[in-house]
């Protein structure tokens, strides 16, 4: 179960189909951050047998679009209208006050505490020999990782000063990618060190935490088609007022993660040439360093927010197959 909240629906939010990518991936970063995938830090309990990805908590982003969510609740709010003037014997109509609970909700609001979450427990499985996963109610942390489609993004060289570029394999991105030359699964299950070798992040599989692997979204149609599906989501299943606020802290945080306008008049950055994609992990909010340690993921750079400890990186371990090299692109 690569991401629990996947399960096949036509309004499930989280499969986001139209925003995927299958390729190769490309992560543009100096020499102090490429030493730090290529040679992970063995103070931080992290193995040198393998790559180590950093994530940066979202709210601690140095964002490229200072007013992300600013756009994102208007387009909410056209999506609302969209709604609201379809005709009330149609599959898309939602009635006036659930379009004023969407409208009141909070969103600029970052320390809402709702969310649904995957719950790592203690106690073990005897059968499957894994933890179990309990569902719940709770803020999520989001942690995110940048990557480009674009071999040769020169943009992102210039503004961000990145002048290497690390290559990904599309398998990467599609763990469930068979190698070249295997028939079927079968035969690739059947060679040793299989789950090794072609799992790029077996760690999160093992723990089953929530994440997203997806293509940023600059395209104002697009983003508004996806909001409207999201809130019929919420509309036709949500029970009652607590579920529908729950799922719409998501959605916000979901598209903050995936949504980027496309251009900043003030700044003038085309944020577009990035071509991004972002791998998103999703934990339950307090999550501690210790709960993870034993899955192999490390939480650093600690600091105390509101009495509370957080967490500003994760790192998570990949196995180096999946990496094709770096070169220096300056």
């Amino acid at each position: 179960m690569s991401d629990f909240l996947d399960w096949e629906s036509s309004y499930n939010p989280w499969n986001l189909d139209e925003l995927s990518h299958r390729g190769k991936l490309y992560h543009y970063t100096d020499k102090a951050g490429c030493d730090g995938i290529i040679a992970p830090k063995e103070s931080l309990g992290l193995s040198p047998d393998c790559i180590s990805l950093r994530f940066t908590r979202i709210e601690d982003m140095i964002r490229n679009d200072l007013e992300e969510r600013k756009h994102i609740v208007a387009s909410v709010r056209k999506a609302l209208n969209n709604l609201c003037n379809e005709p009330q014997n149609s599959e898309r109509h939602i009635s006036a006050e659930f379009a004023e609970i969407v409208e009141n909700f909070p969103a600029k609001e970052t320390d809402i505490d709702v969310g649904s979450y995957t719950l790592i427990s203690d106690k073990q499985s005897k059968e499957l020999g894994n933890y179990q996963i309990k569902m719940g109610y709770r803020r999520l942390d989001y942690y995110v990782a940048c990557f480009s489609t674009d071999p040769d993004n020169e943009y992102i060289m210039r503004k961000w000063n990145a002048p290497i570029r690390l290559t990904f394999k599309s398998a990467f991105l599609n763990p469930n990618e068979m190698p070249h030359g295997f028939v079927n699964n079968q035969v690739a299950i059947q060679m040793p060190g299989f789950y090794h070798n072609f799992s790029p992040y077996p760690e999160l599989r093992r723990c089953v935490i929530g994440h997203s692997f997806k293509r940023v979204s600059y395209d104002e149609v697009e983003r508004c088609a996806l909001i409207e599906n999201f809130l019929l989501y919420i509309y036709k299943y949500s029970r009652n007022k607590k579920d529908i606020k729950v799922t719409l802290h998501d959605m916000y945080s979901l598209y903050d993660a995936f949504f980027k306008k496309a251009v900043n008049e003030e700044s003038g950055y085309e944020y577009w040439r990035e071509k991004e994609v972002r791998f998103v992990i999703r934990l339950p909010h307090g999550t501690q360093r210790d709960t993870l340690k034993k899955y192999g993921l490390v939480l650093d750079s600690e600091s105390e927010h509101n009495g509370e400890i957080i967490y500003k990186h994760l790192y998570l371990p990949v196995d180096k197959t999946f990496l094709m090299g770096g070169d220096n692109r300056a």
